[in-house]
Protein backbone atom coordinates (compact mmCIF):
# COMPACT_ATOMS: atom_id res chain seq x y z
CA UNK A 1 0.00 0.00 0.00
CA UNK A 2 1.28 3.54 -1.02
CA UNK A 3 0.37 4.79 2.80
CA UNK A 4 2.19 1.78 4.33
CA UNK A 5 5.36 2.68 1.80
CA UNK A 6 5.22 6.09 2.56
CA UNK A 7 4.56 6.02 6.46
CA UNK A 8 7.41 3.56 6.56
CA UNK A 9 9.71 5.47 4.37
CA UNK A 10 9.05 8.60 6.74
CA UNK A 11 9.59 6.58 9.98
CA UNK A 12 12.92 5.64 8.85
CA UNK A 13 14.26 8.71 7.67
CA UNK A 14 13.29 10.33 10.91
CA UNK A 15 14.22 8.00 12.87
CA UNK A 16 17.58 6.90 11.70
CA UNK A 17 19.82 10.07 11.55
CA UNK A 18 18.69 10.60 15.49
CA UNK A 19 19.82 6.78 16.04
CA UNK A 20 23.50 8.09 15.23
CA UNK A 21 23.78 9.65 18.60
CA UNK A 22 21.99 7.21 20.53
CA UNK A 23 23.83 4.67 23.29
CA UNK A 24 25.36 1.42 21.43
CA UNK A 25 22.24 -0.65 22.73
CA UNK A 26 19.56 1.53 22.31
CA UNK A 27 20.87 2.15 18.80
CA UNK A 28 20.35 -1.23 18.09
CA UNK A 29 17.10 -1.84 19.38
CA UNK A 30 16.15 1.11 17.27
CA UNK A 31 18.00 -0.27 14.01
CA UNK A 32 15.99 -3.75 14.54
CA UNK A 33 13.13 -2.13 14.56
CA UNK A 34 13.58 -0.40 11.83
CA UNK A 35 14.69 -3.02 9.56
CA UNK A 36 11.74 -5.04 10.86
CA UNK A 37 9.38 -2.45 9.98
CA UNK A 38 11.34 -2.22 6.20
CA UNK A 39 11.04 -6.36 6.18
CA UNK A 40 7.10 -6.22 6.62
CA UNK A 41 7.11 -3.64 3.58
CA UNK A 42 9.51 -5.40 0.97
CA UNK A 43 11.23 -8.89 1.03
CA UNK A 44 12.56 -10.68 -1.54
CA UNK A 45 13.62 -11.21 -4.78
CA UNK A 46 11.45 -10.03 -8.01
CA UNK A 47 11.77 -9.41 -11.35
CA UNK A 48 10.03 -6.53 -12.46
CA UNK A 49 10.00 -5.35 -16.27
CA UNK A 50 8.52 -2.66 -18.60
CA UNK A 51 7.64 -4.67 -21.79
CA UNK A 52 5.15 -7.79 -21.70
CA UNK A 53 4.75 -10.42 -24.71
CA UNK A 54 2.33 -13.08 -23.98
CA UNK A 55 -0.93 -14.66 -24.51
CA UNK A 56 -4.22 -16.07 -22.38
CA UNK A 57 -5.98 -18.83 -23.82
CA UNK A 58 -9.46 -20.05 -22.70
CA UNK A 59 -9.72 -23.52 -24.05
CA UNK A 60 -13.26 -26.12 -24.29
CA UNK A 61 -15.39 -24.91 -21.49
CA UNK A 62 -17.37 -28.30 -21.75
CA UNK A 63 -20.62 -26.63 -20.04
CA UNK A 64 -21.35 -22.93 -19.16
CA UNK A 65 -20.23 -22.74 -15.21
CA UNK A 66 -16.64 -23.77 -16.59
CA UNK A 67 -16.79 -21.50 -19.22
CA UNK A 68 -18.13 -18.67 -17.36
CA UNK A 69 -15.03 -19.33 -14.62
CA UNK A 70 -12.44 -19.56 -16.96
CA UNK A 71 -13.21 -16.56 -19.12
CA UNK A 72 -13.68 -14.32 -15.62
CA UNK A 73 -9.77 -16.44 -14.97
CA UNK A 74 -8.69 -14.73 -18.28
CA UNK A 75 -10.16 -11.31 -18.09
CA UNK A 76 -9.07 -10.74 -14.05
CA UNK A 77 -5.50 -11.95 -15.47
CA UNK A 78 -6.12 -9.50 -18.58
CA UNK A 79 -7.02 -6.82 -16.10
CA UNK A 80 -4.24 -7.33 -13.73
CA UNK A 81 -1.03 -7.57 -16.56
CA UNK A 82 -2.50 -5.15 -19.04
CA UNK A 83 -4.15 -2.48 -17.02
CA UNK A 84 -2.42 0.48 -19.23
CA UNK A 85 -2.87 -0.96 -22.33
CA UNK A 86 -6.65 -2.70 -22.14
CA UNK A 87 -7.18 -6.14 -23.60
CA UNK A 88 -6.17 -7.11 -26.62
CA UNK A 89 -8.10 -10.00 -28.52
CA UNK A 90 -5.90 -11.75 -30.85
CA UNK A 91 -8.29 -11.95 -33.64
CA UNK A 92 -8.63 -7.96 -33.65
CA UNK A 93 -4.62 -7.69 -33.32
CA UNK A 94 -4.79 -9.18 -36.63
CA UNK A 95 -7.83 -7.35 -37.81
CA UNK A 96 -6.05 -3.63 -36.92
CA UNK A 97 -2.99 -4.81 -39.13
CA UNK A 98 -4.67 -6.19 -41.85
CA UNK A 99 -6.83 -2.74 -42.03
CA UNK A 100 -3.45 -0.66 -41.27
CA UNK A 101 -4.62 0.70 -37.92
CA UNK A 102 -2.27 1.37 -35.05
CA UNK A 103 -2.30 -1.32 -32.13
CA UNK A 104 -0.79 -1.69 -28.81
CA UNK A 105 1.98 -4.42 -29.16
CA UNK A 106 2.62 -4.33 -25.83
CA UNK A 107 0.77 -6.57 -23.74
CA UNK A 108 -1.08 -9.85 -23.14
CA UNK A 109 -3.11 -11.23 -26.11
CA UNK A 110 -6.24 -13.23 -25.76
CA UNK A 111 -7.78 -15.88 -27.74
CA UNK A 112 -11.17 -17.45 -26.17
CA UNK A 113 -12.55 -20.72 -26.79
CA UNK A 114 -14.35 -19.73 -30.19
CA UNK A 115 -11.23 -18.66 -31.68
CA UNK A 116 -8.73 -20.91 -29.93
CA UNK A 117 -7.04 -23.91 -31.82
CA UNK A 118 -3.82 -25.75 -32.33
CA UNK A 119 -3.31 -23.70 -35.27
CA UNK A 120 -4.36 -20.65 -33.96
CA UNK A 121 -2.50 -20.73 -30.83
CA UNK A 122 0.74 -21.74 -32.32
CA UNK A 123 0.57 -18.98 -34.88
CA UNK A 124 0.01 -16.46 -32.09
CA UNK A 125 2.68 -17.79 -29.60
CA UNK A 126 4.75 -17.25 -33.05
CA UNK A 127 4.08 -13.95 -33.29
CA UNK A 128 4.51 -13.01 -29.53
CA UNK A 129 7.84 -14.60 -29.30
CA UNK A 130 8.54 -12.45 -32.58
CA UNK A 131 7.74 -9.39 -30.87
CA UNK A 132 9.54 -10.43 -27.46
CA UNK A 133 12.72 -11.22 -29.19
CA UNK A 134 13.06 -7.67 -30.42
CA UNK A 135 12.92 -6.55 -26.13
CA UNK A 136 15.14 -9.52 -24.75
CA UNK A 137 16.38 -7.94 -21.83
CA UNK A 138 13.66 -5.76 -20.17
CA UNK A 139 10.82 -7.58 -21.22
CA UNK A 140 8.58 -10.59 -19.76
CA UNK A 141 6.77 -13.21 -21.57
CA UNK A 142 3.73 -15.30 -20.07
CA UNK A 143 1.84 -17.94 -21.40
CA UNK A 144 -1.47 -18.87 -19.47
CA UNK A 145 -3.88 -21.78 -20.49
CA UNK A 146 -7.46 -21.88 -18.65
CA UNK A 147 -9.37 -25.13 -19.39
CA UNK A 148 -9.81 -28.78 -19.41
CA UNK A 149 -6.47 -31.14 -19.91
CA UNK A 150 -6.36 -34.63 -20.31
CA UNK A 151 -2.56 -36.73 -19.82
CA UNK A 152 -2.06 -40.13 -22.45
CA UNK A 153 1.02 -41.45 -20.04
CA UNK A 154 2.99 -39.54 -22.89
CA UNK A 155 1.96 -36.83 -24.28
CA UNK A 156 -0.50 -33.61 -22.05
CA UNK A 157 -2.33 -32.16 -24.33
CA UNK A 158 -4.77 -28.91 -23.82
CA UNK A 159 -8.38 -29.51 -25.24
CA UNK A 160 -9.25 -27.35 -27.97
CA UNK A 161 -11.61 -27.05 -30.94
CA UNK A 162 -10.18 -29.69 -33.30
CA UNK A 163 -7.23 -31.29 -32.49
CA UNK A 164 -5.94 -30.66 -29.25
CA UNK A 165 -2.35 -29.23 -28.91
CA UNK A 166 0.13 -30.99 -26.82
CA UNK A 167 2.92 -29.27 -24.23
CA UNK A 168 5.81 -30.69 -26.48
CA UNK A 169 4.40 -28.48 -29.58
CA UNK A 170 3.61 -25.51 -26.63
CA UNK A 171 7.47 -25.69 -25.63
CA UNK A 172 8.45 -26.23 -29.08
CA UNK A 173 7.27 -23.28 -30.45
CA UNK A 174 8.81 -21.27 -27.32
CA UNK A 175 12.50 -22.53 -28.28
CA UNK A 176 12.98 -19.16 -30.03
CA UNK A 177 11.90 -17.43 -27.59
CA UNK A 178 15.40 -15.10 -26.38
CA UNK A 179 13.21 -13.20 -23.39
CA UNK A 180 15.12 -14.21 -20.00
CA UNK A 181 11.83 -13.66 -17.70
CA UNK A 182 9.07 -15.90 -18.56
CA UNK A 183 6.09 -17.44 -16.83
CA UNK A 184 3.81 -20.18 -18.04
CA UNK A 185 0.73 -21.56 -16.37
CA UNK A 186 -1.54 -24.22 -17.37
CA UNK A 187 -4.53 -23.92 -15.55
CA UNK A 188 -6.06 -27.32 -16.56
CA UNK A 189 -6.64 -31.16 -15.61
CA UNK A 190 -4.13 -33.16 -15.52
CA UNK A 191 -1.48 -30.41 -16.08
CA UNK A 192 0.70 -31.84 -13.46
CA UNK A 193 2.43 -34.08 -16.22
CA UNK A 194 3.60 -30.73 -18.03
CA UNK A 195 6.21 -30.12 -15.12
CA UNK A 196 8.17 -33.34 -16.20
CA UNK A 197 7.77 -32.41 -20.26
CA UNK A 198 8.91 -29.03 -19.14
CA UNK A 199 12.40 -30.13 -17.11
CA UNK A 200 12.95 -32.52 -19.87
CA UNK A 201 12.81 -29.87 -22.53
CA UNK A 202 14.70 -27.35 -20.23
CA UNK A 203 17.42 -29.98 -19.93
CA UNK A 204 17.96 -30.55 -23.54
CA UNK A 205 17.93 -26.59 -24.65
CA UNK A 206 20.25 -26.14 -21.18
CA UNK A 207 23.68 -26.00 -23.84
CA UNK A 208 21.82 -23.71 -26.57
CA UNK A 209 23.51 -20.43 -26.49
CA UNK A 210 20.99 -18.54 -28.47
CA UNK A 211 17.91 -19.59 -26.26
CA UNK A 212 20.10 -18.07 -23.38
CA UNK A 213 18.86 -20.54 -21.49
CA UNK A 214 21.55 -20.74 -18.77
CA UNK A 215 20.67 -17.42 -17.82
CA UNK A 216 16.48 -18.67 -17.91
CA UNK A 217 14.11 -17.79 -15.55
CA UNK A 218 11.11 -19.53 -16.09
CA UNK A 219 8.16 -19.94 -13.69
CA UNK A 220 5.54 -22.76 -14.41
CA UNK A 221 2.76 -23.18 -12.46
CA UNK A 222 -0.06 -26.10 -12.72
CA UNK A 223 -3.37 -26.50 -11.52
CA UNK A 224 -2.42 -30.39 -10.19
CA UNK A 225 0.42 -32.25 -8.91
CA UNK A 226 0.26 -34.79 -11.44
CA UNK A 227 -1.22 -36.33 -14.87
CA UNK A 228 -3.34 -38.40 -13.14
CA UNK A 229 -5.19 -35.69 -11.09
CA UNK A 230 -7.93 -35.49 -14.20
CA UNK A 231 -10.82 -33.82 -12.81
CA UNK A 232 -12.06 -30.22 -13.85
CA UNK A 233 -10.10 -28.06 -11.26
CA UNK A 234 -11.16 -25.32 -9.24
CA UNK A 235 -7.88 -23.59 -9.70
CA UNK A 236 -8.99 -20.62 -12.31
CA UNK A 237 -11.64 -19.37 -10.12
CA UNK A 238 -9.51 -19.01 -7.18
CA UNK A 239 -6.39 -17.46 -9.45
CA UNK A 240 -8.63 -14.41 -10.73
CA UNK A 241 -9.95 -14.24 -6.92
CA UNK A 242 -6.62 -13.78 -5.93
CA UNK A 243 -5.78 -10.71 -8.81
CA UNK A 244 -8.51 -8.69 -7.38
CA UNK A 245 -7.68 -6.47 -4.07
CA UNK A 246 -4.70 -5.95 -2.66
CA UNK A 247 -5.22 -9.58 -0.13
CA UNK A 248 -2.80 -11.74 -2.04
CA UNK A 249 0.14 -8.67 -1.62
CA UNK A 250 1.05 -9.91 1.94
CA UNK A 251 4.25 -7.86 2.02
CA UNK A 252 2.43 -4.70 0.79
CA UNK A 253 4.82 -3.54 -1.58
CA UNK A 254 2.39 -2.89 -4.33
CA UNK A 255 3.41 -5.22 -6.43
CA UNK A 256 2.15 -8.49 -6.72
CA UNK A 257 4.06 -11.44 -7.74
CA UNK A 258 3.44 -15.01 -9.72
CA UNK A 259 4.20 -16.50 -6.60
CA UNK A 260 1.83 -14.40 -4.26
CA UNK A 261 -1.10 -15.42 -6.37
CA UNK A 262 -0.43 -18.54 -6.66
CA UNK A 263 0.02 -19.61 -2.76
CA UNK A 264 -3.31 -17.11 -2.59
CA UNK A 265 -5.28 -19.19 -5.09
CA UNK A 266 -3.35 -22.61 -3.96
CA UNK A 267 -4.85 -21.52 -0.16
CA UNK A 268 -8.05 -20.59 -1.73
CA UNK A 269 -8.16 -24.11 -3.30
CA UNK A 270 -7.85 -26.24 -0.66
CA UNK A 271 -10.11 -23.90 1.79
CA UNK A 272 -12.80 -24.85 -1.39
CA UNK A 273 -12.90 -28.91 -0.37
CA UNK A 274 -11.98 -28.49 3.20
CA UNK A 275 -15.34 -26.10 3.81
CA UNK A 276 -17.49 -28.82 1.62
CA UNK A 277 -16.16 -31.70 3.33
CA UNK A 278 -14.88 -33.07 -0.11
CA UNK A 279 -11.75 -35.25 -0.97
CA UNK A 280 -9.04 -32.95 -2.70
CA UNK A 281 -8.91 -33.95 -6.34
CA UNK A 282 -6.19 -31.19 -7.38
CA UNK A 283 -3.00 -30.02 -5.91
CA UNK A 284 -1.66 -27.11 -7.36
CA UNK A 285 2.24 -26.91 -8.34
CA UNK A 286 4.97 -24.18 -8.91
CA UNK A 287 8.72 -24.84 -10.59
CA UNK A 288 10.88 -22.06 -11.19
CA UNK A 289 14.23 -22.51 -12.66
CA UNK A 290 16.40 -19.79 -10.52
CA UNK A 291 15.20 -18.10 -7.28
CA UNK A 292 13.07 -14.94 -6.75
CA UNK A 293 9.75 -14.24 -8.74
CA UNK A 294 8.43 -12.19 -11.14
CA UNK A 295 5.78 -9.31 -11.13
CA UNK A 296 2.69 -10.00 -12.24
CA UNK A 297 0.71 -6.75 -11.17
CA UNK A 298 1.21 -3.43 -10.12
CA UNK A 299 -1.30 -2.82 -6.97
CA UNK A 300 -2.30 0.95 -5.41
CA UNK A 301 -0.49 3.70 -6.69
CA UNK A 302 1.98 1.75 -9.37
CA UNK A 303 -1.47 0.37 -10.88
CA UNK A 304 -1.95 2.18 -14.34
CA UNK A 305 1.88 3.16 -14.49
CA UNK A 306 3.37 0.43 -16.48
CA UNK A 307 4.52 2.54 -18.85
CA UNK A 308 6.02 5.24 -16.87
CA UNK A 309 9.65 4.52 -17.67
CA UNK A 310 10.41 7.18 -14.65
CA UNK A 311 8.63 4.71 -12.17
CA UNK A 312 9.53 1.83 -13.78
CA UNK A 313 13.41 2.72 -13.74
CA UNK A 314 12.87 3.69 -9.85
CA UNK A 315 11.46 0.30 -9.20
CA UNK A 316 14.21 -1.38 -10.55
CA UNK A 317 16.45 1.25 -8.33
CA UNK A 318 14.82 -0.18 -5.30
CA UNK A 319 14.76 -3.70 -6.48
CA UNK A 320 18.51 -3.69 -6.41
CA UNK A 321 18.61 -1.63 -2.93
CA UNK A 322 16.30 -4.42 -1.51
CA UNK A 323 19.02 -7.02 -2.67
CA UNK A 324 21.47 -4.04 -1.04
CA UNK A 325 19.62 -4.69 2.31
CA UNK A 326 19.74 -8.17 2.43
CA UNK A 327 22.92 -8.73 2.10
CA UNK A 328 24.11 -6.06 4.89
CA UNK A 329 21.33 -8.28 7.18
CA UNK A 330 23.29 -11.44 5.60
CA UNK A 331 26.57 -10.05 7.34
CA UNK A 332 25.28 -9.17 11.15
CA UNK A 333 27.12 -12.41 12.46
CA UNK A 334 30.14 -11.81 10.36
CA UNK A 335 30.90 -7.96 10.51
CA UNK A 336 32.01 -5.53 13.33
CA UNK A 337 28.75 -4.69 14.71
CA UNK A 338 29.50 -0.43 14.64
CA UNK A 339 30.46 -1.15 10.67
CA UNK A 340 27.42 -3.56 9.86
CA UNK A 341 25.60 -0.84 11.76
CA UNK A 342 26.68 1.98 9.65
CA UNK A 343 26.04 -0.03 6.68
CA UNK A 344 22.64 -1.28 7.82
CA UNK A 345 22.02 2.85 8.40
CA UNK A 346 22.73 3.57 5.11
CA UNK A 347 21.08 1.24 2.78
CA UNK A 348 17.53 2.26 4.84
CA UNK A 349 17.84 5.95 4.31
CA UNK A 350 18.60 5.16 0.85
CA UNK A 351 15.54 3.71 0.55
CA UNK A 352 13.61 5.39 2.49
CA UNK A 353 14.23 8.23 -0.14
CA UNK A 354 14.05 6.49 -2.52
CA UNK A 355 10.33 5.43 -2.10
CA UNK A 356 9.51 9.05 -1.52
CA UNK A 357 10.77 9.67 -5.15
CA UNK A 358 8.23 7.00 -6.14
CA UNK A 359 5.47 8.63 -4.51
CA UNK A 360 6.55 11.89 -6.50
CA UNK A 361 6.61 9.92 -9.29
CA UNK A 362 3.28 8.53 -9.15
CA UNK A 363 1.63 11.04 -8.02
CA UNK A 364 0.84 8.91 -4.68
CA UNK A 365 -0.88 11.92 -1.90
CA UNK A 366 -1.69 10.85 1.51
CA UNK A 367 -5.24 12.18 1.23
CA UNK A 368 -5.59 10.75 -2.05
CA UNK A 369 -7.01 6.98 -1.52
CA UNK A 370 -6.09 4.94 -4.23
CA UNK A 371 -6.73 1.53 -3.09
CA UNK A 372 -10.28 2.32 -3.88
CA UNK A 373 -8.57 0.53 -6.85
CA UNK A 374 -9.02 -2.23 -6.33
CA UNK A 375 -8.71 -3.64 -9.69
CA UNK A 376 -11.96 -4.49 -10.98
CA UNK A 377 -12.37 -6.76 -13.97
CA UNK A 378 -12.40 -5.28 -17.45
CA UNK A 379 -14.56 -6.97 -19.84
CA UNK A 380 -13.02 -9.61 -22.41
CA UNK A 381 -13.99 -7.54 -24.97
CA UNK A 382 -11.80 -4.44 -23.67
CA UNK A 383 -14.34 -2.57 -22.57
Amino acid sequence: MAAALAVGANLILSKLKPAYGLPGGQRVMALKLLACAFLLLAVGQVYAENRTFGLVVVGLGGNEDYRAMFEEAASATLDAVNPASGVIRADEADTAVESGEKIISNGLQLLLETEANRDSILAQIEAQVGLANQHPENSRFMLILFGHGNFDGDHYRFNTHGADITASEILQALRPLKTVNQFLMFATSASGAVLDIVAQAEQEQSDDAQTGSNNLRRIVVTATKSGGEANAVQFPRYWSEALKGQMADTDHNELLTVTEAYEAASESVARHYENRQLLATEHSRVMASSEGSMVLARLGSLRGQENNAEVTRLLEQRQQLEAEFNRVRATRDSQVESIYLDELEQVLLDIARLQLRIDDATGWQPDGDRESDSGNTGSLNGG
